[in-house]
């Protein structure tokens, strides 16, 4: 039989930075409502999966026999 324990931590800094962008496209001008729109939201994050996910820990048990 074997007994193990295990431990494990992700993001240990708790740090939040984007990983994902919500637009890469960039308006010159912003003549027209889409471009002012698209120059307003270039490089912001909108949704919450578009940050990296906050400190967690996480530990595992194991029994094999």
């Amino acid at each position: 039989m074997t007994v193990g324990l295990r431990f494990e931590t992700f993001n240990l800094f708790d740090n939040q930075e984007k990983i994902n962008i919500n637009s890469t496209t960039w308006c010159n001008s912003t003549a027209t409502a889409a471009c002012a729109t698209a120059v307003d939201n270039f490089g912001t994050a909108t949704i919450r999966t578009a940050f990296q996910g906050p400190r967690m820990f996480r530990a595992s048990f194991v029994v094999r026999y």
